[in-house]
């Protein structure tokens, strides 16, 4: 949906939308952007969504794992330029994060 570059207006879910996304064409960042927020609902439940947006949620977590909160939080980066490039480059370094911690498994 991102090819063609067009700027469309896009149903959004509030919280898990890439803050750009009602101003200009999403690209790849803005599916990062809503992926660490569902990673950060799994992890910390959906009770977050009240609180402030996913990013200062994450950062003020004394109970996410430091090196975890460290993958996510350029994930659910407001700015669209300090993100994962890709869902590929958010999947390598979650990959990364998993085998160091559970080592030779298939992720």
């Amino acid at each position: 949906r991102h090819a063609t570059g067009t700027f469309y207006s896009p149903p959004t879910t509030p919280r898990y939308s890439a803050p750009e996304v009602s101003r200009q064409a999403p690209d790849a960042r803005a599916d990062v952007f809503s992926l660490g927020a569902v990673l950060y609902t799994l992890l910390a439940g959906h009770g977050w969504t009240w609180d402030d947006e996913v990013g200062a949620c994450a950062r003020a977590d004394g109970e996410l794992d430091p090196e975890l909160k460290d993958i996510l939080l350029p994930a659910v980066d407001p700015d669209c330029d300090k993100r994962y490039p890709s869902i590929e480059a958010f999947h390598s370094a979650l990959a990364t994060h998993l085998e160091h911690i559970w080592p030779r498994q298939s992720w």
